[in-house]
């Protein structure tokens, strides 16, 4: 299915997504950048300096790099074009950019990477932004492009910060007395997810230029409460928030199949990452 890893880089080493993956020791020899840099991460500001030296020689580029919130939203799309021409000049063949579950929206789970999008809030549209962007660009020509859309990160998502948190989970409640179910991705199973991946890229075969990578079936919240030791209390939220948001995984599964999302083996991962005590 894939030959011989690529020499790969990784922008976003700084973010959550990016500490996760690289805590997880699930990404060895890989060259990591973030704007700031620090131990083992090369500083590029990738919206004012040019691509580093030692951006040459890499096959595949994967961004992770981007805002989920505030004023900061539309750098996603300036961030992916940024590191799109940094792979042309490069030299790079691939890049893999992050994309997120959020561009689908409100109805049709599970969603196939064919499904109208519909993203109901700020981070979703400005993803889907960014992704147009991207395909415009591939179109001209270039490196290729695969946006990858990522389920939850566990250990990098909304929950995550409520169980890693002191204080009481507030667990939203859907109409029927449950709690939303999401595809998720265990950071040391993301980081494997990739290099494969990555080496698929290379490969004869290549890469879609979209495709969802979530382990198969989605987890209830709570599922991931119980597993972690943590207690919850119920909340009633205004609107209702989305009972199921789920990802159809059969196309990354034929490239790189993963395990079924379990809690326990998420919460081991996390935990295995650093990421909670």
């Amino acid at each position: 299915m894939t030959g011989a890893a690529p020499r790969l880089a990784v922008l976003g080493a700084g973010g959550r997504v990016g500490t996760l993956l690289r805590a997880s020791g699930g990404m060895p020899g890989v060259m990591w950048f973030s704007r700031r840099g620090g131990e083992g991460v090369r500083a590029w500001d990738l919206l004012a300096d040019a691509p580093p030296q030692a951006l040459q020689g890499a096959e595949v580029l994967i961004c992770l790099a981007g805002a989920v919130q505030g004023a900061g939203l539309s750098d996603n799309r300036s961030l992916a074009l940024a590191a799109a021409g940094a792979a042309a000049a490069a030299g790079i063949g691939h890049v893999l950019v992050a994309s997120s579950i959020a561009v689908y929206g409100a109805r049709g789970a599970p969603w196939r990477e064919d499904a109208r999008l519909r993203p109901r809030d700020a981070y979703g549209r400005a993803k889907v932004h960014m992704e147009a962007a991207l395909l415009a660009h591939a179109a001209r020509g270039g490196p290729k492009i695969c946006l990858l859309r990522l389920g939850n990160v566990v250990g990098a998502d909304a929950i995550s910060a409520a169980i890693a948190g002191g204080q009481a989970i507030k667990l939203d409640r859907c109409p029927d007395g449950s709690s939303p179910r999401r595809s998720v991705i265990g950071p040391l199973t993301l980081a494997r997810a990739l290099l494969a991946l990555a080496a698929q890229a290379q490969s004869g075969a290549g890469l879609p230029p979209i495709l969802n990578l979530a382990q198969p079936g989605p987890m209830a919240m709570e599922a991931l409460c119980a597993a972690a030791g943590r207690s919850f209390v119920w909340r009633v939220a205004r609107p209702a928030p989305l009972p199921l948001a789920a990802l159809d995984t059969g196309a990354v599964q034929a490239l790189v199949p993963l395990a079924a999302a379990d809690p326990a083996a998420l919460i081991a991962e996390w935990r295995a990452a650093g990421g909670l005590p």
